[in-house]
């Protein structure tokens, strides 16, 4: 059977391909090496065919696999692929890859599906393989909808793929790909996991982002109807015939969906090949020690429509407008990225064009510089009046490096001198001007934007903005013309590239504290400009102890990294904050003004405080625009600040960072109005401008009705609950089966804590009262818990998420501890929240032991961990370790040199998991001496049903010390299994003399499925011993779990018999047999209690007179059965004799 991510996502999208024009084809019958490189996945004649079309040449096919081998070379690169995308942008040797021309479009557009990215015994198999011109420039992975853990799984896989050094060529030759779970986005939450997304190529986590598409009517144009012959074809090449005509595919095969919704966005045809020509570029940068960093980044999809609309706007003849991003969205990347468009752009008109950055700030210009520069741009910085005259007047480049340039300039260097000159040569010159911070420093009765409009009257001039002026005086709209493109609060916020702010009031005793100094300074020293009030130290102490007392509630509630920026009135406010700062010592803090320190020490702050290093920043004018730290989340506004420089202020606030919902402002200055005006007047703009669509506008504040909803959710949640005793809350959740209500309590208890300093503000005095944030944080932390638990029962089976009844723990910790022991470590390879290990170190006394564990959950990690602290076994917290154990297990001897042996190692292992992507690296000749006896082969279906406890068997028993014990949960199949694999080990724990017994457990002893299993006992000292084989099967009772499922439940009573029974070496009729093993051997290696137990006959003495009897009753019984049997004969005849056609 198929995935039913296969039937309901990947097989549509497939179709859907189809209809933009690609071609699919089945790889089932390629040969790799042959038909395609093994190295590269580049397909031979799909290469050949499509270079040779581009290019008008006649390659053979050696010469086309010479230039792949030279490709290569550059694919080696630690480099993120830089070096191959050059290549794919300008060509190889004259030969280009890739047409990119307006008009003809030449290009192959192929896909495939689960093509296998090999190095040696390693692979992968993506779901859809996006090729051009033969080259797999991008790929679709796919899930089902609403699996959440499923996703986050399959994210982290891919995380481990792409950080493996093995497949470095596939991640330099991936653009970009593709995750999707055919869901529609779910805005609410910050991590991107429910809907579809994409990312650049990465060495490690790559960074998904939301696509919303905005030119869907001109890409409907290009979808064509489903040709039903390549339909069955596809169909029918996965095994997958049966779906058509379904209502599930129907659903699927909509264009509509999610999955092809992206698909449509960035794989249309001429899309693709605007995002590989314009959409992706490198930045490299150098840290302070000399190490290179380097990144590659995509084109966000508002940068992408900007650039298209400004393409439209000059193709209507219009050179000057505003694009309204707001910020944070990446204004300087979409300036880059429109210098090599509009290069292109005006070239395919016969014109050279010249780019300009132009910046009202020194500072805004060498951060300008650091950017284009890490971009690949050559920037010229314009240092004085007379060097821009110079600039301006030149026609073309200056530059022989071959990189395209642009020229940072401060508005200031304009002047009624730098004025364009007419070339000698006749050459057609475009300027672009990028105005960054469009809202500042273009007053049209100044002289410099009239510098600015007299220095080229034909130039292009793209205002850039986040806060454009509106209302009373001059805006920006007027200067620079009508909006080419907008992306403002809400959609960013939507989108996760901000968060919503919360503004908190000072509370009301801290105002009249406040008020009552004022007055008192104002008795004391009568006439006093308001300045030197606020900066008083009578006055500022009482402001400093508040924030700290604020600050120290936030890291509380939020966590401990979180750092704040004071807003101060005034340059000496802001030095007498300092100095009161000065006298705390438990958080650090540093002064930042134009006239303090040198412009390093300032930018050395900056750093520091991104890095973590410094708690508080106090201010003045500096760091309120451009500066962008994500740890920035307390903002304490102690100065009324104007319009759009208000907005400019807040949003240093507005960062993503980590799970935030928000970004927190402790409103001094009661900005509440100016606020509230200059959101006015936005909302006008954008009603004026989007007439309907305004109505999805919302404030980047979250407004007070919001909050009391919350609030009053929060309250009504909570007080379903035992709060004040803790014990009994604990209690009440574990009575919780729902996962909705126990999602809907998390939520509330989250919000609590977001929101804690607004309870007693909004008047919930009641909320206040009977909660603590302390509190709050441990019952979510329960809530948590559970739902974890939760999640183990619904996933049952599941890698990594099989939850273990405490009966089998306890059976399992009696037996393999029988007195006491000391100094002694404790082995789980897949230990989920730790049941069985938690129990055995209660069983040999939590100081006696250490515990090691490993999981690829990190979920199970962290509930896990929380256990280790419950039970007084923080000593063992550092040993906890996430990750894959069959591929890369963790612990490792002294020497680091092989891996750790354990005295005791017990595991519950998942039965049946799909790791076929790893299978082949785990049979490679690296794993051969741990996986003595063998790796399950992946099946042509059902590869979620691969044995992969005979691996996590074959692990533990490799990890056993010489004298070591384990007990491993194994299906009761596994005892008997004559072939395979199963039985090799088998052959090997008999051969080692290592096996001490195996209790065959009741079906159902876990809940959730009817799979048979039993406890498998090791013991390396178990030598010459005999082995205790039990079948318990027939013990406990049946219950209802969740009103569906059954479990069994072992009586106290039959725990003891159990444990007696194994630990005394008691045989009892059917239900325990000793025996040795000799004995088992010539059983055919069976661990089968039932195989072994005596069969008896019952023999009774007769006389010859009472065996005659007896013998002559059986006679005349069967006589009569006979004389039965032949009148229903007669019967059944004379009915058929009387059957007529009628």
């Amino acid at each position: 059977m198929a995935r039913p991510e296969d039937s309901r996502v990947k097989i549509p999208a497939l179709v859907h391909f189809t209809r933009l024009g690609y071609q699919y084809m089945s790889i089932k019958d390629m040969v790799r090496g042959v038909d395609y490189d093994s190295d590269t996945n580049i397909f031979y004649g799909l290469f050949l065919d499509a270079i040779n079309k581009i290019n008008n040449t006649d390659l053979s096919l050696e010469e086309a696999k010479k230039i792949i081998e030279e490709l290569k070379i550059k694919l080696s690169n630690d480099d993120l692929g830089k070096a191959f995308f050059e290549i794919l942008q300008k060509g190889y040797n004259g030969i280009k890859l890739i047409d990119y021309s307006p008009t003809k479009d030449k290009n192959s557009y192929v896909v495939v599906t689960e093509l296998p990215y090999e190095n040696g015994d390693d692979n992968f198999r993506p779901d859809i393989i996006v090729l051009i011109n033969g080259m797999p420039l991008s790929f679709v992975e796919v899930k089902r909808q609403n699996n959440r853990e499923g996703i986050l799984a399959e994210r982290e896989r891919m995380t481990r793929r792409f950080s493996n050094p093995i497949y470095k060529k596939f991640v330099n030759l991936t653009q970009y790909t593709v995750f999707s779970n055919n869901n529609e986005y779910d805005d609410t939450d910050i991590e991107p996991i429910q809907g579809a997304f994409y990312a650049s190529s990465n060495y490690g986590r790559m960074f998904f982002s939301k696509f919303r598409e905005q030119r869907a009517e001109e890409l409907d144009k290009g979808i064509k109807e489903i040709d039903e012959d390549v339909e069955k074809f596809i169909l029918k090449d996965n095994n997958l015939l049966a779906i058509k005509g379904t209502s599930e595919y129907a659903s699927s095969i909509r264009k509509d969906s999610p999955t092809n919704r992206i698909v449509t966005s960035l794989y249309s045809r001429d899309r693709l090949r605007f995002i590989l020509q314009y959409g992706l570029c490198y930045k490299e940068t150098v840290d302070k020690n000399g190490i290179k960093h380097i990144e590659k980044h995509i084109m966000r999809y508002p940068q992408i429509f900007a650039t298209l609309a400004i393409r439209v706007r000059l193709s209507e003849g219009v050179k000057k407008g505003v694009i309204w991003h707001t910020q944070g969205s990446g204004k300087t990347a979409l300036a880059f990225s429109n210098v090599h468009f509009l290069r292109d752009y005006y070239q395919n008109q016969g014109k050279i064009a010249k780019f300009y950055f132009i910046v009202d700030r020194l500072d805004l210009a060498t951060q300008a510089k650091a950017e284009f520069e890490a971009r690949g741009l050559k920037v010229n910085m314009i240092s004085s009046k007379e060097d821009f005259k110079t600039n301006i007047a030149a026609v073309g480049e200056t530059d022989n490096t071959g990189k395209t340039s642009i020229t940072v300039v401060n508005i200031q260097k304009f002047s009624d001198e730098s004025v364009t000159k007419q070339s000698d040569y006749n050459v057609s010159v475009q300027r672009v001007y990028f105005l960054d911070e469009a809202h500042r420093s273009y007053n049209p009765k100044g002289s410099f934007l009239a510098n600015l409009m007299a220095s080229d009257r034909d130039a292009v001039m793209i205002a850039l903005t986040g806060t454009p002026l509106i209302g009373d005086g001059y805006n920006t709209k007027d200067v620079f013309g009508n909006y080419i493109h907008k992306y403002y609060y809400n959609q960013s916020i939507a989108d996760g590239y901000t968060l919503k702010l919360i503004r908190e009031e000072i509370e009301t005793k801290y105002k009249t504290e406040l008020a009552s100094t004022l007055e008192m300074l104002e008795v004391q020293h009568g006439s006093i400009e308001k300045k030197e009030l606020y900066a008083h130290p009578k006055f500022v102490s009482a402001m400093v102890d508040y924030i700290v007392h604020d600050f120290e509630k936030g890291r509380t509630t939020l966590d401990d990294s979180i750092g704040a920026m004071i807003v101060c009135d005034s340059a000496p406010q802001a030095r007498a904050v300092s100095e009161q700062l000065s006298r705390i010592a438990k958080y650090s803090h540093a002064l930042v003004l134009h006239d303090e320190g040198t412009k390093q020490d300032r930018k050395d702050i900056q750093e520091d405080f991104k890095k973590g290093k410094i708690d508080i920043l106090v201010v003045y004018n500096m760091l309120l625009t451009g500066f962008d730290a994500p740890r920035l989340k307390k903002q304490y506004l102690a100065r009324m600040i104007k319009a759009h420089n208000l907005l400019q202020t807040l949003t240093r606030v507005n960062r993503p960072y980590k799970d935030y919902h928000y970004g927190y402002v402790v409103d001094f200055a009661n900005i509440k109005e100016e606020f509230d005006k200059t959101n006015k007047a936005y909302f006008e703009e954008l009603q004026s401008e989007l007439g309907d669509e305004v109505a999805n506008y919302s404030e980047i504040f979250k407004s007070r009705e919001e909050i009391e909803q919350d609030l009053n959710t929060i309250k009504n949640q909570l007080f379903l609950y035992d709060t004040e005793n803790m014990v009994e809350f604990i209690n009440q959740i574990n009575e919780i089966d729902d996962k909705k209500t126990l999602l809907d309590l998390k939520n509330a208890l989250t919000n609590y804590k977001a929101l804690h300093n607004l309870i007693r503000l909004f008047g919930y005095d009641d909320l206040y009262i009977h909660f603590d944030v302390d509190k709050a944080i441990q019952m979510l932390n329960e809530v948590n818990n559970r739902i974890s638990i939760k999640d183990y029962n619904k996933d049952f089976g599941k890698y990594a998420e099989y939850y273990t009844p405490h009966s089998i723990a306890s059976i399992i910790a009696k037996i393999l501890v029988l007195e006491g022991v000391q100094n002694v470590n404790i082995y789980d390879p897949a230990a989920g929240s730790g049941t069985l290990v938690l129990a055995l170190a209660h069983q040999i006394g939590e100081e006696n032991c250490t515990i090691y564990t490993q999981d690829i959950s990190q979920k199970s990690n962290e509930f896990l961990r929380l256990n280790l602290i419950l039970n007084n076994l923080v000593h063992s917290l550092g040993n906890v370790v996430h990750g894959d154990t069959l591929l890369e297990p963790q612990h490792l001897n002294k020497q680091k040199n092989g891996l750790m042996k354990f005295d005791y190692i017990v595991s519950n292992p998942p039965f049946n998991v799909d790791f076929s992507d790893n299978r082949d690296t785990l049979a490679g000749e690296n794993y051969k001496e741990r996986f003595w006896a063998g790796v399950p082969k992946v099946p042509n279906k059902d590869k979620d049903k691969m044995a992969i406890y005979q691996m996590f068997l074959q692990h533990i028993i490799y990890s056993l010390k010489e004298d070591g014990k384990a007990a491993v949960v194994v299906p009761t199949g596994f005892l008997t299994a004559g072939t395979g694999i199963p039985k090799s080990i088998r052959e090997y724990i008999i051969k080692e003399r290592m096996l001490r017994g195996v209790i065959s457990m009741p079906s159902n002893i876990f809940a959730t499925t009817g799979t048979n299993v039993s406890i498998l006992f090791l013991d390396r000292a178990n030598k010459d011993g005999k082995v205790l084989l039990m079948d318990a099967s027939k013990l406990g009772h049946k219950e209802k779990v969740d009103g569906k499922n059954q479990r069994t439940v072992l009586e106290p009573e039959e725990i003891q018999d159990i444990i007696g029974t194994f630990i005394n070496g008691e045989e009892k009729d059917d239900f325990s047999v000793l025996v040795d093993y000799e004995q088992i051997e010539q059983k055919k290696l069976s661990f089968s209690a039932g195989q072994y137990f005596e069969v008896k006959i019952e023999y009774v003495e007769l006389t010859p007179e009472e065996f005659d009897a007896k013998m002559n009753d059986y006679t005349v019984e069967l006589q009569n059965l006979f004389a039965e049997g032949n009148k229903l004969q007669q019967e059944i005849l004379e009915q058929l004799k009387k059957v007529r056609y009628e």
